[in-house]
């Protein structure tokens, strides 16, 4: 965790590939995820890259993520299970050879599971408020990599390309503060979405002048309060 922000991901028999796609609505194509076919070769992968192997479980040994006084092992692999049964017992297995941890999010009330989305990125944030000197801790080499990567990718025309990649190594300096300012606060709203709400807009108009032209709105039909005499029902 410490050497490697969030930016590697192991995929155990290939749940992330299966519904990236669907899922993670193309988030995942900014990680860098490696694929296993067996839970034992992602452990061994795990193992030979150093990390201590922590497992999200609902057990009565798990340590409840709360406050920030838990400490970080310099290499740290955080296992999220499926939404249905958790964690392998393999890979929980693996976590106690490794010396690693369960760990669990604390909740309330009647439910005793978050979706896997929120979950992980529940568990993330609380682990980075732990170590904050984790977020972008890569390698200097590591980071050119990256930059010349997803600069290619961002860039929508061969000039931009141009653009982006001339700073590779002449990189702006990272946002300290991702609020934007009350003038630049404009939503997006995707094009399918924004027709959708233009032929809505555009039926519920028709619909209101056709009950003007028709009368129906004159004396006060059914359901329209009346101040003088209580109403039509």
């Amino acid at each position: 965790m410490k050497n490697e922000g969030a930016q590697d991901a192991f995929d155990d028999k290939g749940e992330i590939s299966k519904k990236r796609g669907r899922i993670a609505r193309c988030s995942s194509q900014w990680l860098d995820i490696r694929t296993f076919p067996t839970t034992a070769e992602c452990v061994a992968a795990l193992r030979a890259d150093g990390r201590e192997i922590w497992a999200t479980d609902l057990a009565q040994s798990a340590i409840l993520l709360e406050g920030t006084a838990i400490q970080l092992p310099p290499r740290l692999a955080i296992v999220m299970g499926r939404e249905a049964d958790g964690v392998s017992a393999e890979m929980l297995e693996a976590a106690n050879r490794c010396t690693g941890l369960r760990v669990c999010l604390p909740m309330y009330g009647y439910n005793d599971s978050f979706n896997l989305s929120v979950a992980t990125a529940m568990v993330l944030h609380h682990l980075f408020l732990c170590c904050p000197e984790a977020r972008g801790d890569l390698t200097p080499e590591r980071k050119r990599a990256l930059r010349l990567e997803w600069y290619g990718r961002l860039a929508r025309t061969d000039a931009q390309r141009a653009e982006f990649l001339a700073r590779v190594d002449d990189p702006p300096p990272p946002f300290g503060d991702v609020r934007r300012p009350d003038e630049h606060r404009t939503a997006w709203v995707p094009p399918k979405i924004a027709r959708k709400e233009q032929e809505q807009a555009a039926t519920l108009a028709e619909q209101r002048q056709a009950l003007r032209g028709d009368g129906s709105g004159e004396d006060g039909g059914a359901g329209v309060h009346d101040a003088e005499g209580g109403g039509a029902m």
